[in-house]
């Protein structure tokens, strides 16, 4: 599930590698080597309020060198957007952090939207240096846990 909409954040979605192994996302691309990501978009009906939490997405994301589209492409697959949201498992709030990884990441109110977004992006970052250039094993860690 993670996986289908990892780089979107709305409409058309482009990517590109840069020579460090570097992933970079965007909606609207500014430099030629970024090229259309087949598969992602915006699925049909769906209701995505990108406004409500783009500012602290952006700035914690900036804080943690992590990209804010990757960011809303989590939150948006593992709660929609959904503050309040606690999966079958026990992850909470709009990164469905497990209880673990929050105190791993002394997230002290999980369903607090700054304090998830905080924990899960520090969580992104460090799954991120552990699979250097490997973003898609990164992304299956952050979903099924990094073991």
């Amino acid at each position: 599930m993670l996986f289908a909409a990892v780089a979107w954040a709305e409409g058309a979605v482009y990517g590109y590698v840069d020579a460090e192994g570097t992933p970079h996302f965007t909606d609207a691309p500014t430099k030629s080597h970024f090229r259309p990501l087949p598969g992602f978009g915006l699925p049909p009906g769906a209701n995505l309020d990108r406004g409500q939490y783009a500012d602290l997405i952006g700035s914690i994301a900036a804080e943690h060198g992590v990209d804010p589209a990757l960011v809303k492409a989590v939150i948006r697959a593992e709660s929609n957007f959904d503050r309040r949201a606690v999966s079958r498992k026990g992850a909470q709030g709009l990164m469905q952090l497990m209880p673990g990884t929050a105190g791993r990441y002394a997230v002290a109110n999980a369903f607090d939207p700054a304090e998830n977004i905080r924990g899960g992006v520090r969580y992104l970052r460090f799954l991120q240096d552990r699979f250097p250039g490997q973003l898609h094993l990164a992304i299956a860690a952050y979903n099924a846990g990094e073991g």
